[in-house]
């Protein structure tokens, strides 16, 4: 219904004025009221103060990743995947339940595990140490994390000798029980073992004792075996070489029993080697071997062909667990009441080993010989009948955005930026190989064997620049994804990139808004 207000009504200019309307006393007195007090009379309370956030680069979906290391432990199936500890049933490979070790993005891939007493300890790599309690098997529990900063160390490895855990990496080697570092050394160190030398461990071919670090014997990696008709205390030991590696059985006194008998070679890169069922496995890129010592000789007694394995473990009488790249696997070895032997049963693929991606903008086809991907960017991943065809070089390794120009150099160790004519170069910490670039927004996004790295064109560089500095670190934002990261290719909606990661999967990374934790 339309109404006329009094005002809009004509009026002759002797009519008498209208008459005024009286306030409301409420009003009234709230107009009064806040000229001596405005603060005590609002008709609205105020405004919070919004709180400030900030855009922070994050990993928003990733799907796939590698299975590196087991534990048959309890009765319980301890795997790692990603930045999970996955808990399974050993006889059916079931999923129990999860336990979220860190964010993706922000720590390394979970690659080792040892157990002590009722703890566990999990080594992100190069990142932290994260102690879980096993009161109950099936639910354990964050305890303790140790981070690289306060061990001093990159942690990469850990191993139990006498009931201490042993945390090595990049550095040296850390006793967990008291965090005293007992060996240092600017490369990698492997596993501890116990030997008449005392406590020894490796770093690249060279065996080294702890208490003085005095070179005692050639090995890549030392493992303690469960071997019988061998003398106690005897070790396994892998020693890389360039087309394969040689595995064999060395005495405490940290020599060969027997180069010709008890010596081994084995084609591809060995990954891991346990000892169980009195047997010696060894787990290689293309295959699954199991050897047996019989008249003083070491004699390969099973081969499982299987592409892309990490580890093994003992899943139940007649049953192994596999898992690597390619997922996880129960495998039969032998003829039972339950079907034949040389069996693979629930089998859990995963997307992994990624090489050759090429993307529609849309979707992202990746894989190897193990298997070739069909990723929806932000959705889901399922296998494809597509063959997979060796790569060539797709990585992109110049680019240019609207002010400037970026490219890789040095077999990538570097990437020289231009802007302005002026040109800055950029390295990555730990000196991590780059592959690929791409441009987004003024910026560049960088995939390297450790993640992604932003660099900003317009802020680090000016910045640097006026400081007189023309090499270093430009990142202003760095993801920590399991490498290296080979493939980027822009989102069509968000300022950032769906990726490619050879043993990290698939996934996408973007801009974030996040509010500014006071401390």
């Amino acid at each position: 219904m339309h109404m006329t207000s009094q005002s809009s009504r004509p009026r002759s200019p002797h009519s008498p004025p209208p008459p005024q309307r009286a306030l409301p006393v409420l009003l009234l007195l709230c107009t009064l009221a806040a000229a001596f007090a405005p603060a005590g009379c609002r008709s609205t309370p105020p405004r919070p103060e919004r709180e400030p956030v900030e855009r922070i680069v994050r990993v928003t979906q990733q799907v796939g990743g590698t299975h590196y290391r087991m534990l048959m432990h309890d009765g319980v199936w301890y795997q790692t995947f990603g930045t999970d500890l996955m808990i399974l049933e050993p006889r059916s490979g079931r999923s129990i339940r999860n336990v979220s070790l860190g964010r993706v993005g922000e720590v390394g891939p979970a690659k080792d595990l040892a157990v002590v007493g009722a703890r566990m300890y999990v080594v992100l790599d190069r990142d932290q140490v994260v102690e879980l309690s096993l009161g109950d098997p099936r639910n354990p529990w964050i305890a303790e994390r140790y981070d690289a900063r306060a061990l001093g160390i990159e942690p990469e490895r850990v191993s139990v000798v006498g009931g201490e855990a042993y945390v090595s990496g990049r550095g040296g080697i850390v006793r967990l029980g008291d965090q005293q570092r007992v060996f240092s050394h600017p490369e990698p160190a492997g596993p501890v073992v116990e030997s008449d030398e005392g406590l020894v461990t490796t770093v690249g071919r060279r065996i080294y004792r702890l208490h003085d670090g005095e070179f005692v014997g050639s090995a890549s990696e030392l493992i303690p075996t469960a071997l019988s008709r061998v003398p106690e205390g005897t070790l396994a030991f892998v020693r890389t070489a360039s087309a394969g590696a040689i595995v064999g059985l060395m005495g405490p006194n940290l020599r060969e029993l027997d180069t010709h008998r008890l010596t081994t070679a084995v084609r591809g890169e060995v990954r891991h080697v346990r000892t169980f069922g009195d047997r010696l496995w060894v787990v290689s890129d293309d295959q699954v071997l199991s050897f047996a010592v019989r008249e003083d000789r070491l004699v390969r007694v099973r081969d499982i062909d299987v592409l892309g394995a990490m580890d093994v473990a003992p899943s139940g009488e007649d049953y192994l667990a596999l898992a690597g790249t390619f997922g996880r696997t129960i495998y039969r070895i032998r003829s039972t009441s339950g079907g034949p032997g040389d069996t693979f049963l629930r089998t859990q693929r995963e997307p992994s080993r990624l090489l050759n991606a090429r993307s529609d903008g849309r979707h992202i086809v990746a894989g190897s010989e193990e298997g070739v991907w069909l990723y929806r960017i932000g959705s889901t991943v399922r296998l494809t009948e597509e063959p997979y065809e060796e790569p060539g070089d797709p990585m992109i390794r110049r680019v240019s955005s609207l002010d400037a120009e970026a490219e890789i150099i040095e077999d990538g160790r570097a990437l020289s930026i231009t802007r302005d004519g002026r040109t800055i170069v950029h390295r990555e910490p730990n000196d991590a190989v780059m592959h690929v670039i791409a441009p987004i927004d003024g910026e560049f996004w960088v995939g390297h064997d450790d993640g992604i790295s932003v660099i900003s064109a317009r802020i680090e560089i000016e910045a640097r620049l006026q400081e007189g500095r023309t090499e270093g670190d430009l990142s202003s934002a760095r993801l920590r994804i399991d490498g290296p990261v080979t493939a980027l290719f822009p989102l069509m909606v968000d300022d950032g990139v769906a990726f490619v990661s050879t043993y990290g999967g698939f996934g996408t990374a973007a801009y974030a808004r996040e509010r500014v934790r006071s401390n």
